[in-house]
């Protein structure tokens, strides 16, 4: 009776092809995974090390309700880019569109373009602002806001 099987050369290598497909197939599920991983701990550490301090604040309340001015100092840390949060007496929030922050340790950004605060109510305005950084994959990603609150001068 002749008996015919595989020989051991090639179970071998079919094992080993197998391995390797087991290990691309993973691998596809998993390395995505941990480069996210990576840039959110990326931008934690850069969240740490960053503190942005809102200095003076005025809102214009007549008629419409305008943030002329903020100007935001950088106390340590590298930023790229920041929002400020305007807030109304009754917790409702508004983010200003994406600003450049300050460069250096110490220096200071003004932002004096009248910018429209649609949906808040009545003051006094408070301002924070909120630190961001652009991940590797282009997506903004926000720190915490700032612990550090300033009340708005008021003007009509």
């Amino acid at each position: 009776m002749l008996k015919r099987g595989l020989s051991s050369i090639v179970a071998t290598v079919l094992i080993v092809l197998l391995s390797l497909a087991a290990i691309a197939i993973v691998w596809g599920f998993v390395g995505p995974m941990i480069k996210s991983g990576g840039e959110r701990a990326s931008i934690a550490s850069k969240c740490l090390n960053v503190e942005l301090k809102p200095i003076n604040c005025i809102v214009n309340i007549n008629g419409t309700k305008k943030l002329e001015k903020a100007i935001i100092k950088l106390e340590r840390g590298e930023a790229e880019t920041m929002r400020v949060a305007i807030r109304d007496a009754g917790g409702k929030v508004n983010l200003t569109a994406q600003r450049n922050a300050p460069a250096n340790v110490v220096e200071t950004v003004s932002i004096e373009e009248n910018l429209t605060l649609p949906n808040l109510g009545a003051g006094p305005y408070q301002i924070t602002v909120v630190p961001s950084f652009t991940t590797e994959s282009g997506k903004e990603e926000f720190c915490e806001e700032s612990t550090i609150k300033i009340t708005c001068q008021e003007i009509a």
